[in-house]
């Protein structure tokens, strides 16, 4: 188990460190996104498993009226539980170490999650979302707090982009620097989607060791991308990925990454995730 949480360690770090280039204009979003009326799912997906990775690395859950009612993570790992309140996602309790996980809506969207520490009550961490004016998730902010909750210290930021097809077309990361700040870390550009559903887009945001944010209405990709590039301050590297689907889900998601500038260039890497449903 030690060795596969290394592994799963490592790959991150490649995706999370990889000499910042000009920015892409992307075109805006001329339709906005319908508000969501309630948080049932629009796909039952069951596993998702993972090379390399604890096996399932998410399971999911449901009740007959198709909400999700228990999500499990890197072999249970952590495990949440989660409870409604006017068909929306009010709370969600790890049952790992009884952290809870609660969410605030504005006009509809989820506009800040709170973290309670299971054995104090205190908050320690706080998730703040903001949407553009076609509802599209723009940007994630995340603040550890510290001293019994009274101390709060930026943690990480995510800035996302969108085509005008309402495709996520990048996400700028910026992680917490040794001046207190969060800084530039990378840029990931996602491109060449195909038409048809995806549904792994929940976990964009969900590093090995942090709480998962699961944000159910929210759609950051409709498709599926071929090409993931990935420019950092030391390494860059591009994802190619190969589908293959049933009845329009994919069943199974091969990626080969190439480092393609810093220490390591030429190297490839090569991965794969599948999907189940019910």
């Amino acid at each position: 188990m030690k060795r596969i949480i290394l592994l799963c360690l490592s790959f991150m770090m490649l995706l999370a460190v990889s000499c910042k280039k000009d920015k892409q204009v992307i075109p805006p979003v001329t339709n906005p996104v319908p508000l969501p009326v309630d948080d049932t799912a629009k796909v039952l997906l069951k596993d998702v498993t993972a090379s390399r990775l604890p096996s399932p690395y998410f399971h999911f859950e449901y009740d007959n009226r198709k909400y999700v009612t228990k999500i499990g993570f890197a072999d249970n790992l952590d495990v949440y539980n989660l409870h409604y309140q006017d068909k929306r996602l009010a709370k969600m309790i790890n049952t790992q170490n009884n952290n809870q996980v609660i969410y605030t809506y504005s006009d509809k969207k989820v506009s800040l999650i709170t973290e309670l520490s299971g054995i104090t009550g205190a908050v320690i961490w706080k998730y703040y979302f903001d949407y553009n004016n076609s509802n599209q998730l723009v940007q994630v902010r995340w603040l550890r707090f510290e001293n019994n909750g009274n101390d709060s210290v930026p943690h990480r930021k995510a800035i996302l982009a969108y085509y005008a097809d309402g495709n996520l077309a990048s996400i700028d990361n910026f992680r917490a620097g040794t001046n207190g700040q969060v800084t530039w870390s990378s840029k990931i550009q996602y491109r060449d989607y195909d038409t048809l559903t995806n549904v792994d887009d929940f976990s964009l945001f969900k590093d090995f060791f942090d709480t998962l944010l699961y944000l159910p209405a929210v759609k950051i990709q409709k498709h599926n991308h071929a090409t993931e590039i990935i420019t950092g301050t030391d390494n860059d590297y591009t994802i190619t990925y190969r589908y293959q689907y049933n009845n329009g889900l994919p069943l199974s998601k091969k990626g080969t990454m190439v480092q393609t500038r810093g220490t390591g260039t030429g190297q490839t890497l090569s991965f794969s995730r599948q999907f189940s449903y019910y």
